[in-house]
């Protein structure tokens, strides 16, 4: 059961490293963008890049670099609450002790539906 949570562990610090790599990724490309852009008109303050534009650009990267892409801005559209997370990750974290130090017996899942579906019948 250790190596599942240290599995969990990784899994995380993965999502975490692979989040933060596509959103530098995409940032890089940005900045780049932008700079390609004042250097085609240098009295421009600021860039302003249609969203067509930045579909276009975005699509004309190889697969990798659009999964990255896509992630980020996945991300972005589901950010978590790192509170609740937290707790979740506690509650996980002491149900599994719990099993481990035989505190409650676990019970296989296809006993519990075949138990709910008694109590309906």
């Amino acid at each position: 059961m250790a190596s599942a949570a240290r599995l969990s562990s990784f899994n995380q610090f993965n999502d975490a490293l692979l989040g933060y790599l596509a959103e530098e990724c995409f940032q890089r490309r940005l900045e780049r963008l932008e700079q390609e852009l004042r250097w085609m008109d240098p009295y421009r303050t600021t860039t302003i890049m249609k969203t067509d534009d930045l579909i276009l650009e975005i699509q004309s990267l190889p697969v990798e670099e659009r999964a990255r892409v896509a992630d980020c801005i996945l991300r972005s559209l589901n950010q978590t609450v790192s509170e609740v997370d937290q707790k979740w990750a506690d509650l996980a974290a002491r149900r599994l002790q719990d099993i481990q130090t035989s505190a409650i017996k676990p019970v296989a899942g296809d006993d519990v539906f075949a138990e709910i579906w008694r109590r309906f019948d």
